[in-house]
């Protein structure tokens, strides 16, 4: 049997979708806290096909290893999950859909003036909960670079 399934090969649903969320920064000298939630608020889409809802969130304690007027580098320790329900197409409920993901690594962070921002993060499964079979990654590898002018 194989993990791959029609509706994971889909380029778009053409639905309309719409995501609420916020994020959380606190700092105290050196060491700071962060925390991020997301909700995708999904609607159905070409050929009956609804995607389920999905939450994201991250959060974690960090510091500042290095705290200069014209640069900065962080380190920070982060604890990660996602979930997703069923998807639906014409109103039948599909079973090798859903998914619960917690995942813990390191993150990294540089910052250059006000201009460039840099980050880097592992993340590390330590709980993969997928309905029926799914192909789940064994860890995932995150960077961003952000150019401001």
């Amino acid at each position: 049997e194989s993990g791959v399934h029609g509706h994971d090969l889909a380029l778009g649903s053409g639905s309309v979708d719409g995501i609420v969320g916020g994020e959380l920064f606190w700092s105290w000298h050196r060491a700071f806290i962060t925390g991020a939630m997301h909700y995708a608020i999904r609607t159905e889409g070409a050929f009956q096909y609804h995607f389920a809802n999905e939450l994201t969130w991250a959060g974690g304690p960090g510091a500042y290893v290095l705290l200069e007027h014209d640069h900065t580098l962080a380190l920070q320790s982060l604890v990660s999950g996602e979930t997703k329900g069923k998807d639906h197409q014409a109103g039948a409920r599909l079973d090798d859909t859903a998914v619960t993901n917690l995942y813990v690594g390191p993150r990294i962070l540089y910052t250059w003036g006000t201009s460039l921002t840099l980050e880097g993060a592992v993340d590390v499964p330590v709980v993969q909960h997928e309905t029926q079979l799914q192909i789940v990654a064994d860890y995932r590898l995150r960077a961003a670079a952000v150019w401001r002018f």
